[in-house]
């Protein structure tokens, strides 16, 4: 994306969204300040660019399995 924190912008629509979906993102400005904004808005998955295929996949089976997990009724 064109600006370092748009990531973020978009993240925090996404949280305000009910249900509220898996918020991953994907960055290429991997610094402390970036990894504890989103530890503060509760970003799921933080991943640093450049990543292996196997470590996105097994995160992103992970989110689907936790969200999978909370909306079924038990």
């Amino acid at each position: 994306m064109e600006a370092d924190d748009i990531g973020f912008e978009v993240a925090r629509a996404a949280m305000k969204l009910k249900p509220k979906p898996a918020v991953v993102i994907y960055t290429g400005y991997g610094n402390p300040a970036n990894a504890r904004t989103a530890l503060e808005l509760g970003i799921d998955y933080l991943a640093m660019k450049p990543i292996a295929i196997e470590e996105l996949t097994s995160a992103l089976n992970r989110l689907i399995s936790r969200d999978r997990d909370r909306r079924t009724p038990r």
